[in-house]
């Protein structure tokens, strides 16, 4: 079974909104849903979501895209986010695969962020099905 997270971060262009998809503790698939970046091509030029989930385990590492700095530091900054409420979630013992067999679940995690230093964040769980 997969999890869904649904995340929306503050970017460049506004509203980043992104389906990022977790399958046996590691994320599979990010989706961009929703930018209205200008800038964002140039993430999509450098392959930096596919360099995301390659480097999930040392994300910090990873570089920014150069021309989209605002861009790749949400990309980045909202799944760091997220692995961190996975793994909180984790540790508490949530078990959503045996909770909700017959569907994958879908969460909805939004992180704000003020001027852009750090992240504080707000998690509504919702079961598709």
């Amino acid at each position: 079974k997969s999890i869904i997270y649904t995340v929306s971060k503050k970017s460049f262009g506004g509203k980043l909104k992104l389906d990022i998809t977790f399958t046996d503790d590691l994320v599979t698939n990010i989706e961009v849903v929703e930018t209205k970046d200008s800038y964002f091509n140039k993430i999509t030029d450098n392959n930096y979501i596919e360099s995301l989930i390659t480097n999930q385990e040392n994300i910090d590492e990873l570089d920014v895209v150069t021309g989209a700095t605002i861009s790749s530091n949400a990309l980045k900054n909202a799944l760091k986010s997220t692995i961190v409420e996975y793994e909180k979630e984790k540790q508490k013992g949530l078990d959503w695969w045996q909770k909700h067999e017959k569907s994958t679940e879908y969460k909805t995690v939004a992180f704000h962020s003020m001027y852009g230093i750090g992240f504080g964040g707000i998690f509504i769980c919702k079961a598709a099905g």
